[in-house]
């Protein structure tokens, strides 16, 4: 009973919280604190074993999966090989235009046949093995090498040669850097390490139960300042996400409200602007009108004194009374006519 009273843990740490270089840099330093205290006197040296076996499995959370530097010279390789061929198919060219062409007869078939239309090819392997197609016939065929050497062509066809096998060479290593990648999850090869690791931590907790009379106390203490170490490094990466999560939401918040300020005056400018011409259109209208009115007003005090004027000059015209006096004057003649013939009516009778 006394045993389990006095139990010895080892503190675990989350794993999932953890990055994967950091779960083998603690698999390593595990593996260096037990084997300070000698497993085998320590009755623990089977897990311990078997954690060592799984270091080529920890040198693999080492490496780094960034861009392949190969492939980054691999570029220029390639792209310096076509100048050579291009160097060597203009200088075939320019040789024809001073030579018989019939000397180039060799060296134009096998231009034509291998170096010929490259840009037309689908990968960059089909690139590779017509040029190395075109070197094979340089090799085998006396009277083409007759034609290279005579022209001083070898040289080219040399640096060709050269810049082929640096773009194979290149090639390979991306393949083999490639190929040296494990084709499991990050997680889950992380995961595989931890386990040992626990299987050693596991194996420690159970002698310390079977081995009374061995003290594990030092080497439990050691493990626990080194998960204490590690968990301390998780738990200031959570306290600096959760401040740099905190501080881009309220850079986010900050821009989303200048935006909508910048809104706001978009739209009362507008609004300033659509009052400013309304009232100009106003005022405008209103001067149109103030000139219709004045003009209509003239207009009407005009009409009144053509008015008034007619009827003045009608009243200086004295036609009526002309008229009128006229007219009483031929009644009067008539009314003595009348007189007198009624007179003389008189008289006969």
């Amino acid at each position: 009973m006394k045993n389990f009273i006095n139990k010895l843990e080892i503190t675990r740490l989350p794993i999932s919280k953890m990055q994967k270089l950091e779960v083998a840099e603690f698999a390593e330093e595990v593996i260096g604190v037990v084997h300070k205290y000698n497993p085998e006197e320590m009755q623990i040296n089977a897990m311990y074993d078997l954690l060592v076996a799984n270091k080529p499995l920890i040198a693999q959370l080492k490496v780094h999966y960034g861009v392949d530097p190969y492939r980054l010279d691999l570029k220029p390789a390639r792209e310096m090989m076509m100048l050579l061929v291009s160097n060597i198919k203009l200088k075939v060219r320019l040789a024809t235009k001073t030579n018989d062409p019939k000397d180039f007869h060799a060296i134009e078939s096998a231009i034509n046949s291998s170096l010929r239309y490259l840009y037309r090819c689908k990968n960059a392997k089909t690139v590779n093995q017509k040029i190395r197609g075109f070197l094979n016939d340089v090799e085998t065929d006396e009277e083409l090498q007759a034609a290279i050497t005579q022209f001083d062509l070898l040289e080219d066809v040399m640096q060709l040669s050269s810049a082929l096998d640096r773009v194979r060479e290149l090639s390979s290593k991306s393949y083999k850097r490639t190929s040296s990648r494990i084709d499991v999850s990050a997680m889950e090869h992380m995961k595989a390490v931890y386990s040992a690791v626990e299987h050693v931590f596991n194996e420690i907790e159970m002698a310390h139960l079977l081995n009374p009379e061995l003290d594990y106390s030092p080497l439990v203490g050691e493990l626990n300042v080194l998960v204490g170490k590690y968990r301390r490094l998780i738990v200031i990466r959570e306290h600096n996400n959760r401040r740099l999560a905190a501080l881009k939401k309220a850079e986010e918040e900050a821009m989303g409200d200048d935006d909508a300020n910048g809104t706001d005056g978009a739209d009362t400018d507008d609004e300033m602007n659509n009052s400013e011409s309304s009232t100009e259109q106003d005022s405008t209208e209103g001067e149109t009108s103030t000139d219709e009115e004045t003009t209509v007003d003239d207009d009407e005090e005009g009409h009144e004194s053509d008015v008034q004027t007619t009827s003045i000059e009608m009243m200086d015209i004295p036609s009526g009374e002309t008229t009128t006096l006229e007219s009483r004057d031929d009644s009067d003649q008539s009314a003595d006519q009348e007189a007198a013939a009624s007179d003389d009516s008189d008289q006969e009778l």
